[in-house]
């Protein structure tokens, strides 16, 4: 997983359904905080662990991906093996899930 800026910050673009409240972070120490807030909250709800990785303040995972707000992309070996469409309208969970086994 990719933590990307965020698609709903306090100071943006506020979605009616945030719980969050987060403000868009301006520097990589603020949004390494916000990660690790996301990581925090998964364990919380008994998610598997997933690896997280946190893109750059250049947003560079964002652009290669299009993946303001989400997209699930699936990368094995360096090579891009899927990529859905733009979430959370346009991707498909059963996709991606039936794409991880082929891969596998």
């Amino acid at each position: 997983m990719v933590y990307l800026e965020e698609a709903h910050p306090t100071d943006g673009w506020l979605f009616g359904s945030v719980v969050h409240f987060l403000p868009q972070p301006t520097t990589q120490a603020q949004r390494n905080r916000a990660a690790q807030r996301l990581a925090g909250e998964l364990r919380e709800l008994d998610a598997p662990p997933i690896p997280l990785c946190v893109d750059t303040m250049a947003n560079l995972a964002s652009y290669a991906f299009g993946a303001l707000p989400e997209r699930l992309v699936i990368v094995q070996g360096g090579v891009v093996r899927f990529i859905g469409g733009k979430g959370p309208e346009q991707y498909s969970t059963a996709e991606a899930r039936d794409a991880l086994e082929r891969l596998l």
